[in-house]
């Protein structure tokens, strides 16, 4: 479990065209606290974020429908404020403007969930800190 106490749960949409990822990191999320959602296109990415947008999204960039790269358009010309955290193999497009304006971009490494672990909470404590308790 996560060191801090929540004063509220945060819920993470999860996108990867993986399944076994999905769950992978789904379980281990879990256990850490938090609510997780899961999708594996970039439709249904789009329709979670506007019919109730998640605390976080956890973003490949190679999804079906919608890319990444496509998404992350769409999402900026709409003003969400959702931070995003871009977790793929593509690591070409590090440098890509749209990636520069994310919360974070993590080379997936199957080996390196706790890096990931950290970052989220990173991510959370910076965008949400009236949600953790003192």
């Amino acid at each position: 479990m996560r060191s801090c106490s929540l004063s509220q749960e945060f819920r993470i949409l999860i996108a990867d065209r993986n399944r076994n990822i999905c769950e992978f990191l789904k379980r281990e999320l879990t256990n850490e606290g938090y609510l997780v959602q899961l999708t594996n296109n970039g439709w249904q990415v789009l329709r979670m974020m506007f019919l109730a947008p998640p605390d976080l999204l956890l973003l490949d960039l190679d999804m079906p429908y919608l890319d990444g790269l496509e998404i992350l358009e769409l999402l900026e010309n709409n003003k969400k404020s959702v931070p995003v955290i871009i977790h793929t193999l593509l690591k070409e497009h590090e440098n890509h403007p749209l990636i520069q304006n994310t919360a974070a971009f993590l080379e997936k490494d199957e080996n390196d969930v706790n890096t990931l672990k950290s970052i989220i909470s990173e991510v959370l404590r910076k965008n949400y800190p009236y949600r953790f308790d003192s």
